[in-house]
């Protein structure tokens, strides 16, 4: 079942909003190292180090999913809840 546009939208500004606050909290991290460290994109490290690194596929995730991966991972690094109230 697809999702309804307005959860989209609501994941998709809850998603930015929490990137621009980790931008600011982060300013010695490269922007892609913020997606990674938080949760955004994922990586896939293979058992043999001669091969390249990969990166999944999430062409069709969804935003409220991708939303939770990243309020968990964000909880897990900081030790804190997202404020959507306060963003730093």
């Amino acid at each position: 079942m697809k999702p309804c546009p307005v959860i989209r939208l609501q994941a998709n500004l809850k998603l930015i909003k929490i990137l621009e606050a980790l931008a600011k909290e982060t300013p010695d991290l490269r922007f892609s190292q913020i997606l990674l460290a938080f949760g955004f994109v994922k990586q896939e490290r293979p058992a043999n180090p001669e091969l390249r690194i990969s990166w999944q596929d999430e062409f069709y995730l969804e935003p409220d999913k991708l939303l939770e991966r990243v309020e968990q991972q964000y909880e897990n690094v900081t030790q804190k809840k997202f404020d959507y109230q306060d963003p730093k």
